[in-house]
């Protein structure tokens, strides 16, 4: 990929860092363990696909909050040393950077997270002052729902160059679907809505029927609903059974978004998305 031919990308979402300590058993109560390594990352999942994209070739804007503490002047750097375009970003005087504590143990196959926010999220109006001409490709992390439905009715009709993320159940989350045209479900917000990666694609699919739909199913591969045809499920790549996932979730949208705003099928755009995963996974990007 050369600068003449990647597209410019426009991610919406989350910057933090991630305080990430592997263990070598988990603690019980009351208990005291040495961390046997510790790493400090930039973390948030539109952040960890801003990074993958810009590593791989394409100009890349992250529109996230920032604090103006010791930590954000440190996450800034490190994101923009990446190539990330952070000029878009809004920086807040009150607050503080988020953090993840993470722990995990030496196979780095299980893992807990603890987030701390005492962050404002971006209001609607840092959404609606985009110029929308200036990116190929936009995609959401799902989170902050009044502001990107703010963002997305201005355009006024369905944008089929913008991918929407759903992580975690959210209010009003799904009400976006019919705005989009792409969409990656995470196993996790199956798993809390409690509903089948089946049931979820034919209940949204009478909702959204324009919807392109990529349900991931972490080892167990991933589903892919396109309008008029009925789903299929795509086995994962024989090497994403083990290793660290920590991140890999952002590594397969990253993949994902990269090929379809090159114009690549959704076949082909599922392959990358989930190759990009493993390399994330095993340690390893071309």
């Amino acid at each position: 990929m050369t600068p003449d031919t990647a597209a410019r990308i426009r991610l919406v979402g989350n910057a933090l860092i991630d305080l990430v300590m592997d263990l070598p058993r988990w603690p019980r109560e009351d208990d005291e363990l040495r961390a046997e390594g510790c790493e400090r990352r930039a973390g948030g999942n539109a952040a960890n696909s801003a990074l993958r994209l810009a590593e791989a070739g394409h100009p890349v804007q992250l529109v996230c909050a920032l604090a103006e503490d010791a930590d954000g002047r440190w996450l800034r750097r490190r994101l923009e040393r990446a190539g990330v375009d952070l000029s878009l970003a809004r920086r807040f005087a009150d607050g503080q950077t988020p953090l993840s504590s993470v722990w995990r143990l030496p196979s780095r196959a299980t893992r807990c997270i603890v987030h701390y926010r005492n962050l404002p999220e971006l209001p609607a109006s840092a959404l609606t002052a985009l110029d929308p001409s200036d990116a190929d490709w936009l995609h959401l992390e799902g989170r902050n729902v009044a502001a990107l439905d703010a963002l997305l009715h201005q355009g006024g009709s369905l944008n089929p160059r913008c991918s929407l993320e759903l992580e975690k159940p959210r209010p009003s989350l799904e009400g976006l679907l019919p705005r989009v045209g792409w969409a990656i479900v995470s196993a996790d917000y199956l798993r809390h809505a409690g509903e089948r990666v089946e049931d979820f694609i034919a209940r949204v699919r009478q909702q959204a029927p324009q919807l392109r739909l990529v349900c991931t199913q972490g080892v167990e591969g991933t589903w892919l609903s396109l309008p008029g045809a009925a789903p299929r499920h795509l086995p994962p790549p024989r090497r994403a059974r083990s290793g660290d996932s920590l991140g890999a979730g952002d590594a397969f949208i990253a993949g994902l978004v990269s090929a379809l705003s090159c114009g690549r099928s959704a076949d082909e755009a599922v392959g990358q998305g989930q190759r990009w995963a493993v390399q994330k996974i095993v340690g390893r990007t071309p």
